[in-house]
């Protein structure tokens, strides 16, 4: 175990050696479109990579890294521009990675689960993680520091001498109204920086999503070659924004749903050519900045999903509602899957349930949509940050609730409402009585609820908190948050609420 001297040494030098080398698989990957004169130039920037890895691993200690840096740029050597195969310099990285991750689990067994450590894709982040951050933006965030502590001293200083007036004075209702006046001035002031001061902050735990699209050309690349089909990945928006604490969650989600789009979606190359498309298939990545909310969409031009096979297969896995439920829910159906065999790639029915469970936990959803003969589309919608929303607070019986707003799509009284609704407090199982007097619309995945409750109440920012594990995954609920008058508030789970009215339906069905 190193002391805590070396540790931050160590950390960045792993920080480093996994950017330089997702650098060299991008540069290795891009250059099998290039030109031979191009690729000789992309050639010579891996091997300085390597020859920079090299030196740190030696700076540090670290002489079998060295040595397999080392040989790895005797590998560059060798490759032929004209016709390069990278299949032995590709698994030397793996390796590399692999050695590093191993470096950091016995420097911090902590830090890494062997049970999730990924092979061949990158190590997990650091026992704290780690991000690099541009000075101009600290020296924005100490700025507006100070403002804060001038706006605080100058509230202190209203509220001080509001106390200090004398009531007996013949123009103290004046003096008051004034004071007063430039009281709410102040803190309409402070309210502005605060609203700064979280963006700014914001903007220190985002990173550019072109990070983890790089990542992913990886991928696209092994699963290619494994499955025998021609793949061409583009990706656009990769400047998008992203907290920084779900960059491994979108990698691990979009590396799900690209396989699944090579796997399962993309035709043979002679199946291509036989229904007048280009032998390569397409798979693309665009990513946006819509709201509150980063939507990450993957494309493929393959032959969409086959409806029919998967509600045959639904049914001789013996799943109830096989006949009735909708594309997503049997898509994400665990261990379901169309594949007769399963192999390194996909057939168990595992990956996807796992991964859209996983995206709701953080706040996010996944909807689909395809066509036959023409493709599919996902299409990953994540929080831009997991820290604060803004969400509408609703009531049933003498509790509040809070329901993120970017899945609110309408409100009103319940007695406008001319289809299927669920109570709140029903759909919770809750005993908290109440008239259902109003409602609210939930609308995810491409599925929406009308949900009655007793009362709206307002829209409030909210830092959103996850639930102690003692708590477990009660029905609905996401987490939890605290209000301004110290109140703990459930905050309800959208794709749950969502799909309340068909839940509702189903048991009613059950019961007849």
């Amino acid at each position: 175990m190193v002391n805590e001297e070396l540790r931050e040494l160590l950390d960045d030098f792993l920080l480093e050696a996994e950017e330089r080398l997702t650098r060299i698989e991008v540069a290795l990957l891009a250059s099998v479109e290039a030109g031979v004169e191009a690729r000789r130039g992309s050639f010579r920037e891996v091997r300085r990579e390597l020859h920079t890895l090299k030196g740190n691993s030696g700076m540090m200690g670290l002489s079998g890294l060295q040595a397999l840096a080392h040989e790895l740029e005797d590998e560059v050597d060798r490759l032929d521009p004209e016709n390069p195969d990278f299949t032995a310099l590709l698994a030397g990285l793996d390796r590399f990675k692999r050695d590093l991750a191993d470096v950091l689990r016995e420097n911090d067994p902590a830090a890494v689960a062997p049970e999730i450590m990924p092979a061949p894709t990158q190590p997990r982040d650091r026992r704290e993680g780690s991000t690099r951050v541009r000075l101009d933006r600290l020296n924005r965030l100490l700025e507006t520091s100070t403002r804060l502590v001038v706006a605080r001293n100058a509230l202190r200083q209203r509220i001080q001498l509001g106390a200090s007036l004398d009531p007996a004075a013949p123009d103290f209702a004046t003096e008051t109204r004034q004071t007063w006046q430039q009281t709410e001035e102040t803190h309409r002031e402070l309210d502005q920086i605060l609203e700064l001061l979280q963006e700014q902050v914001r903007e220190l735990r985002t990173i550019p999503l072109k990070s983890v699209f790089t990542r992913l050309q990886r991928l696209v690349h092994d699963e290619s070659r494994r499955s025998g089909k021609e793949v061409a990945f583009e990706h656009r928006g990769g400047e998008t924004p992203l907290d920084s604490a779900l960059t491994e969650l979108a990698t691990d989600t979009l590396g799900h749903l690209i396989r699944n789009c090579i796997v399962h979606g993309l035709e043979e190359p002679d199946m291509r050519k036989q229904n007048g498309k280009p032998p390569r298939g397409m798979v693309f990545l665009e990513a946006a900045l819509r709201g509150g909310n980063v939507d990450i969409e993957v494309f493929d031009d393959g032959t969409g999903i086959d409806e029919g096979a998967l509600r045959r297969a639904a049914m001789q896995a013996g799943i109830a509602e096989a006949e009735t439920a909708d594309l997503h829910a049997l898509l994400f159906h665990p261990g379901l899957s169309t594949r007769e065999k399963a192999d390194h790639s996909a057939g168990r029915g595992i990956g996807l349930s796992a991964v859209l469970a996983s995206v709701h936990r953080h706040g996010g959803t996944i909807e689909v949509d395809t066509a036959t003969g023409v493709g599919t589309r996902f299409c990953l919608r994540l929080p831009l940050t997991v820290a604060i929303t803004d969400a509408l607070l609703v009531h049933s019986g003498s509790e509040r609730f809070a329901i993120p707003i970017s899945a609110v799509r309408d409100t009103g009284s319940s007695t406008s409402l001319d289809r299927e609704s669920v109570e709140l407090h029903r759909f919770l199982d809750l005993p908290l009585g109440g008239d259902a007097d109003f409602y609210f619309t939930v609308e995810t995945e491409g599925r929406s609820s009308a949900i009655r409750v007793d009362r709206l109440g307002t829209i409030q920012r909210i830092v959103v908190n996850p639930l102690d594990q003692l708590f477990g995954r009660p029905k609905g609920v996401a987490g939890s948050t605290v209000l301004g008058d110290g109140r703990v508030v459930l905050i309800l789970d959208p794709p749950q609420l969502a799909a309340a009215v068909v839940q509702q339906d189903r048991s009613r069905a059950d019961d007849s």
